[in-house]
C-alpha cells in the first residue's frame, strides 16, 4: 500500500498557483481526439481481420518491413501521401518506438488534411495470436500538435491507455515512442501499419503488410548493454526547465507549455513521461502543470492526485513506467497516487521511508523495469521502495552523501536503470551507478548556481526526443 501520508481533507482550500486544476475531470486527451483515435484503431483492426502472423523467426529488438509503391487504394493524385513503403518496429526493454516511410510525406502539423480522418495506426499483437491488441495512433490536431496515444482492446472495448511521443523527421518518415509497460511488456509483438489520408471526404489508405497478409513478426524485447544517448531536465525554483544533453544527444528540445513564476520559488520537481515527448512541473503545493516537447499536444492535468492550498509540503514526482499516472512526494515521505485521464488504481507501494514531522524527502525517481524506486532524502539518502510485490533493492554504487546537510534535491534514473543521478541545491549533478559501478555519462548544458539554492528537480527523458 501507499506509504502514510498527509492528510489532505483538513487543509482549507484556497487559490491553486496558475494552471493548476488538480481535482479536475478530463483524460490524457480531449474527448474528440480521444474518438478519433479509437475510430482510427478500430477501422484499421477490421482491414487487418483475419491476416495471422508472419511463421518467421523471433526476431530480437528491430524488425523493419517493405510494401510495394504505389499500391495505396484509389488512383487520385494524393493517393501517395499514403503509400507505406516502409514500416518497422523497435523493441527494447522498457520502450517501443514504431515507424513508418510514406512515399510522399507532409507536415502533419501544417496540412489540413490531417486534421480529419487522417492518420497513421500500427497494429500490434501482443498475445501472439494473429490477432490486433492494440494499435498506436499517430494524428493531428487543429492546434498544430501532434498526437499520439497506444489504444488498448481495439476488438472488444477500446480505450485510451497511454501517450506516445510523436516525431516527423521533415520528409517522409513518422514515428512513435512510448513504453513497453503501457502494452503489459509482451514477450513477442506482431506488427503492421495502416495509414489513411482523407481529402474532401475521399479516402485512400495502404497497408503493411498489404491486406490479407498476416502481420509481421514476431519481434521480441532486446536489452540494453550500454547507456543509450539521452537527455534530462533540470527545474529551478522558479519553474525554469534546462535541458541536459546525456552522450552525443546535445540538441535542446522546444518545450511548450509548462508554469513560470519569476522571483518566486514554488516549483519542486519536474517528471517526463517514459516514452518522451510530455511531462509536469511540480509546484510545492501539489499541483502538477503540464509541458510538452514540440510538436506534440500538451497532456491533461491529471484528474486526482494531492494537493495542499499554501501549504508548501510538495516535494517530488515521478511516472509509473506504463505512463498511466504516478507519485507525488510530500516532505515527510509520504507518496501520493495521481492517473493520467480516467482515474484507475495505482500499483501497490511497499517499504517506502516515512519521516512523520520531519520535511526531510526531497525526491522520487522510478525504476525503468516497474520494479521499485528510491525516495532521495535532503542529505542525499537512496531509500528503496517496491511496486507490486516485494523486491530485492538494487545495489547502489557511487551516490553521493552529505551527513547533516539538507543540500540534495531531486532524483532520476537513466532509461536502461543501469543508473542516475542526484541533484544538489546548486545544480550539480552527481552519477550513481546500479548493480555494477560504472562510468558517468558525457553530460552537456548543465546548470549551476554556486551557492544558490534554486535546484529543485531532474529528470531524464526515457525515449524520443523531438528536435522539431
Amino acid at each position: 500500500m501507499v506509504a502514510a501520508s498527509l492528510c489532505v481533507a483538513t487543509l482549507a482550500p484556497a487559490a491553486a498557483p496558475a494552471g493548476a486544476a488538480n481535482g479536475s475531470s478530463g483524460d490524457a486527451v480531449s474527448a474528440g481526439i480521444r474518438e478519433r483515435m479509437i475510430r482510427l484503431a478500430v477501422d484499421a483492426a477490421h482491414r487487418h481481420a483475419g491476416t495471422g502472423r508472419a511463421a518467421n523467426a523471433v526476431v530480437t529488438g528491430t524488425l523493419a518491413i517493405t510494401d510495394p509503391v504505389g499500391d495505396a487504394t484509389t488512383s487520385n493524385s494524393w493517393r501517395f501521401r499514403a503509400d507505406i513503403t516502409n514500416a518497422g518496429l523497435d523493441y527494447a526493454k522498457t520502450s517501443m518506438r514504431v515507424s513508418a516511410r510514406l512515399s510522399t510525406g507532409t507536415n502533419p502539423i501544417s496540412d489540413p488534411n490531417w486534421q480529419g480522418a487522417t492518420g497513421l495506426v500500427w497494429l500490434l499483437d501482443t498475445t501472439g495470436d494473429g490477432t490486433a491488441d492494440d494499435g498506436a495512433v499517430y494524428l493531428a490536431d487543429t492546434d498544430g500538435r501532434l498526437l499520439g496515444a497506444v489504444v488498448q482492446n481495439i476488438n472488444s472495448s477500446p480505450t485510451l491507455r497511454c501517450l506516445a511521443s510523436a516525431v516527423w523527421d521533415g520528409a517522409h518518415v513518422y514515428s512513435m515512442s512510448f513504453p513497453t509497460a503501457c502494452i503489459g511488456q509482451p514477450a513477442i509483438v506482431n506488427f503492421g501499419a495502416d495509414m489513411t489520408y482523407e481529402v474532401n471526404g475521399v479516402q485512400s489508405e495502404d497497408l503493411a503488410p498489404d491486406s490479407g497478409q498476416p502481420l509481421a513478426g514476431s519481434v521480441q524485447a532486446s536489452t540494453p548493454t550500454t547507456t543509450p544517448d539521452a537527455g534530462q531536465f533540470v527545474v529551478d525554483g522558479f519553474g525554469g526547465l534546462h535541458f541536459v544533453g546525456i552522450g552525443t544527444h546535445t540538441h535542446a528540445p522546444h518545450v511548450l507549455g509548462g508554469p513560470y513564476w519569476p522571483g518566486r520559488d514554488i516549483a519542486r520537481d519536474v517528471t517526463v513521461f517514459p516514452g518522451g515527448g510530455h511531462g509536469y512541473v511540480l509546484d510545492g503545493f501539489g499541483a502538477l502543470h503540464p509541458f510538452s516537447l514540440s510538436p506534440n499536444q500538451n497532456p491533461a492535468v491529471p484528474p486526482d492526485g494531492p494537493y495542499w492550498p499554501n501549504y508548501d509540503i510538495a516535494r517530488g514526482a515521478a511516472m509509473f513506467t506504463d505512463g498511466r499516472g504516478g507519485v507525488v512526494l510530500d516532505g515527510l515521505g509520504g507518496l501520493h497516487p495521481f492517473s493520467l485521464g480516467t482515474h484507475h488504481s495505482a500499483p501497490a507501494i511497499s517499504g517506502a521511508p516515512y519521516w512523520p514531522g520531519w520535511d526531510i524527502a526531497q525526491g522520487v525517481a522510478m525504476l525503468p523495469d516497474g520494479t521499485g524506486g528510491f525516495v532521495l532524502d535532503g542529505f542525499g539518502g537512496l531509500h528503496f521502495f517496491s511496486i507490486g510485490t516485494h523486491h530485492t533493492a538494487p545495489r547502489v554504487i557511487d551516490a553521493p552523501y552529505w551527513p547533516n546537510w539538507n543540500i540534495a534535491r531531486g532524483v532520476t534514473i537513466l532509461p536502461d536503470g543501469t543508473g542516475g543521478y542526484v541533484i544538489d541545491a546548486w545544480g550539480g549533478l552527481h552519477f550513481f551507478s546500479i548493480g555494477t559501478r560504472r562510468s558517468a555519462p558525457t553530460l552537456t548544458g548543465a546548470p549551476y548556481w554556486p551557492n544558490w539554492d534554486i535546484a529543485r528537480g531532474v529528470s531524464a527523458i526515457q525515449g524520443v526526443i523531438p528536435t522539431a
